[in-house]
């Protein structure tokens, strides 16, 4: 099994959050889900500007949250990020861009995820025309971009993302990257050819009614 084999397979195993050290960039969480042999992870659009806060949304309106978590993040906005999540929502994102664990819960965990996004240059994209709203549930496609995918030499991927808003505030988030992506990757780590065009095994996630 060579090295890059090895990294993916690292980043399909769920785990508990690790402590970061300095020398290392990881995803301590973000949220349970297969796709091919693993799950998405949803980075975050990073923009090179950086905002000094964004402030939470007023209102309960799911798209208007969707749009300011949005810019929260492309903002590098750690603490805009983190009020728009409630203090028990759960968010899955796998794989992640460094094969770290992608299932996250609560605050403590959700900073230390969005710390390293931070840090992993992450950036997020809404495809225009994509973004759809039943109640209090969002979906909409994503273009994702992390540096630890760039060193790989992908610049981005899609994902699907889902999200249920109660109050103004997220309590479930999960990003799935689409099979197509998938695919890129694992062709980026060597695991399969470029041209492969086998479609890989992935399970989907359903929200059900989750607040």
């Amino acid at each position: 099994m060579n090295a890059k084999s090895i990294r993916l397979v690292d980043s399909l195993h769920l785990h508990r959050p690790r402590t970061r050290s300095a020398t290392q960039r990881r995803w301590p969480v973000f949220a349970p889900l297969l796709i091919a042999v693993g799950l998405l992870m949803l980075p975050a659009f990073v923009l090179p500007t950086r905002a000094d806060h964004v402030q939470p949304i007023e209102g309960s309106d799911p798209a208007a949250v969707v749009a300011a978590y949005v810019a929260a993040v492309n903002a590098r906005d750690l603490e805009g990020i983190l009020a728009l999540y409630t203090d028990d929502a759960v968010h899955v994102a796998l794989p992640t861009p460094d094969g770290s664990a992608g299932v996250c819960r609560g605050k403590e965990q959700f900073r230390m995820f969005y710390e390293q996004g931070v840090a992993n240059g992450d950036q997020i994209e809404m495809v225009d025309g994509t973004l759809a709203v039943a109640d209090d549930r969002v979906s909409f496609l994503s273009r994702l971009a992390s540096d630890p995918w760039r060193e790989l030499g992908v610049e981005t991927l899609e994902a699907t993302t889902e999200a249920v808003v109660v109050d103004g505030q997220i309590t479930t988030h999960v990003v799935m990257l689409t099979p197509a992506s998938v695919r890129e990757l694992l062709a980026a780590l060597g695991t399969i050819p470029a041209s492969s065009p086998q479609e890989p095994f992935s399970h989907g996630v359903h929200l059900g009614n989750a607040r």
